[in-house]
């Protein structure tokens, strides 16, 4: 649990309400990696829009691999994200 004041979907408001809506979450947190900063709302944005282009990009690697390699990296993190 972060030390820091964590803005919840209910309590979001404009940007910070539109980027709980582009990744789906109506109720709660936005994911323990982005919780921190729901305060700092362009440092989230901008994060949130360097993740998406990273996981999501065009790549030479495919979906599934990106996808395999991120889940062995976080096990080998025991990363819950």
């Amino acid at each position: 649990m972060p030390w820091v004041r964590v803005i919840p979907a209910e309590g979001a408001e404009n940007d910070l309400k539109q980027a709980y809506e582009q990744v789906g979450v109506t109720e709660g947190s936005i994911g323990q990696p982005f919780d921190g900063l729901t305060g700092n709302r362009p440092v989230l944005l901008k994060l949130m829009e360097f993740t998406h282009a990273a996981r999501f990009g065009p790549s030479a690697l495919t979906r599934l691999q990106r996808e395999m390699m991120a889940t062995y990296v976080s096990a080998l993190n025991h990363c819950l994200f």
